[in-house]
């Protein structure tokens, strides 16, 4: 077998991401009213912002250090003169809530991913997500792939985003826990 290990990309590879920005849109909605008491347009559009914009400057740092969405949120609150821990908690899991069911798996993947899994190859998910692990993880089970993916990588659990090669050290930490070979010409990303 000349591969013996398939990293797959969840966004555009495996499931279309077409549908997030909208779902995104809601939880903020319902984090900003649970923060505020309120759901000003304002408010809405300078939360959205804060979390698009982290994530785009975690893309931009040369470390690719993940964002961290609750951090935004508690920062975004605190600007605001909030600091009450349990409703930027309760904003948090509102987003992350709202996030699942946000992907739409592409049609074949399913199937795909048996075939491989049945010729034995280690398959694998390695993504950038700034959701919170748990809401990632209903996806990857709402979805119906974590049987089919021997383990998840996500880089909000890591820390890094792709293509920091600290998020990829995980991955093959976990497909080789024995220690990984020297050649990594069988790994596809």
């Amino acid at each position: 077998m000349l591969v013996d290990l398939i990293l797959f990309e969840w966004g555009g590879t495996l499931a279309c991401v077409s549908r997030q920005n909208k779902t995104l849109l809601k939880g903020v909605i319902e984090a900003v009213g649970i923060i505020t008491g309120t759901v000003e347009d304002e408010l809405v559009d300078s939360l959205m912002k804060a979390l698009l914009s982290a994530e785009s400057q975690a893309d931009a740092d040369p470390s690719h250090r993940e964002a961290d969405m609750a951090n935004v949120i508690t920062d975004w609150a605190q600007s605001l003169g909030i600091s009450d821990s349990e409703r930027i908690s309760a904003a948090g899991q509102a987003i992350g809530q709202s996030w699942v069911g946000s992907l739409d798996l592409i049609p074949g993947v399913a199937d795909t991913l048996g075939i491989l899994r049945d010729r034995g190859y280690k398959l694998s998910l390695v993504s950038n997500c700034l959701v919170g692990p748990p809401y990632c993880y209903q996806e990857i089970t709402r979805l119906g792939l974590t049987d089919l993916l021997g383990f998840i990588v996500f880089s909000s659990v890591v820390g890094y985003r792709k293509p920091s090669p600290i998020i990829y050290e995980q991955a093959l930490k976990l497909a080789y826990p024995d220690g990984r070979p020297d050649n990594l010409s069988h790994v596809l990303f």
